[in-house]
């Protein structure tokens, strides 16, 4: 039992009226708090460091950056239009993303264009790779160095 949430056995049968449900079984969603650091940790264990993505004006950028830069990732995964924004933008403001020496850049969920493929790997100084897959399998298929996807 973690933080007085029941695990399945726990449970007693309900269906008879003299075995009622203790009150510490009576339970909803864990408080995203919880939720939230054990996210955290798992991510930590697994040796991932997120950067959203998704909020990704001078300032986070210049976060997310240093951010990469102390976490000394050996590849970025994340969705295309993200590893764009997040490349332009070091572009832009003249930060160096071949700092960071990643070993490959993989972007999921959507194409690159081929102008915005050469950008992330001119600005990372790496190999931009496509992976395709769906939340229900996992990984289908990665771009192979000839650049098919298999």
């Amino acid at each position: 039992m973690v933080h007085g949430l029941t695990t399945c056995h726990d449970l007693p049968d309900i269906h008879r009226p003299s075995h009622p449900m203790p009150a510490r079984a009576i339970h909803g969603a864990c408080s995203s708090a919880f939720l939230a650091a054990r996210r955290r940790i798992s991510w930590r264990l697994k040796n991932i460091c997120l950067i959203d993505v998704y909020e990704l004006d001078d300032r986070a950028i210049q976060r997310a950056y240093a951010q990469l830069s102390r976490f000394k990732p050996v590849f970025l995964r994340t969705i295309s239009s993200g590893l764009y924004r997040f490349c332009s933008a070091l572009d832009r403001l003249g930060m160096d993303g071949r700092e960071l020496k990643l070993r490959c850049a993989i972007y999921t969920g959507e194409s690159l264009l081929p102008s915005q493929k050469r950008l992330v790997e001119r600005v990372l100084g790496c190999r931009a790779v496509c992976e395709y897959g769906c939340t229900e399998l996992g990984i289908l298929a990665l771009e192979c160095p000839q650049g098919g996807i298999h």
